[in-house]
């Protein structure tokens, strides 16, 4: 609805709220306040707006340098995501890798391969984790499992890549999050609206 509004564009990061995921500026939760007159909502966002709460959004993880890891409270209920379990596949400017993929700005209609492309996913997907299927350790993030939609309108729940590397700049270890890059072949998604 908000590209048919806005002449087939999608959103775009400097519109949206940031949240920090290791130390970067990741723009994806802020599409919501883009939305909000869309499905009903208006003032100020709160955790009451439950159109934009997955109810299995239970706990999430801090995954900063120095964050406590698993926080055992929704991440819709938290304001830096402006109270939202969803994120738009938006694409930053990384000061650490540089342009991430996806589609935040650009025409619907430029997107290649709109059956693959992700336009909505649930939080964990960017990382990625599982809301549905929680594990413990490091095996949370081995093909963790969430519900996405597609540039295409279809949604499915599908497994997401983690890239397991990990990069030291100035002397820190940061996790390359599952949105950093396209998966590899064998998965049936991509952050990118091209290749």
């Amino acid at each position: 609805m908000y590209s048919d509004d806005s002449s087939d564009y999608t959103p775009k990061t400097p519109h949206t709220n940031t949240f920090a995921s290791l130390q970067n500026i990741v723009d994806y939760t802020g599409f919501k306040e883009l939305m909000k007159d869309k499905v009903g909502l208006s003032g100020a966002s709160s955790p009451r707006d439950k159109i934009f709460a997955c109810p299995v959004d239970t706990f999430y993880y801090d995954l900063t340098p120095n964050g406590p890891g698993y926080v055992p409270q929704g991440f819709h209920a938290q304001a830096f995501s402006d109270y939202s379990s969803y994120g738009f596949n938006a694409g930053t400017a990384d000061p650490v890798l540089g342009r991430t993929p996806g589609i935040g700005g650009r025409k619907l209609s430029s997107v290649r391969d709109p059956f693959k492309t992700i336009l909505v996913t649930e939080i964990p997907a960017l990382f990625p984790y599982s809301w549905h299927q929680p594990k413990g350790g490091t095996s949370q993030f081995n093909d963790a499992k969430n519900t996405v939609s597609f540039v295409d309108g279809h949604v499915n729940y599908i497994r997401i890549y983690w890239n397991t590397n990990r990069m030291v700049i100035g002397g820190i270890s940061y996790i390359l999050d599952a949105m950093d890059t396209d998966p590899p072949a064998g998965y049936d998604y991509k952050w990118s609206g091209d290749k």
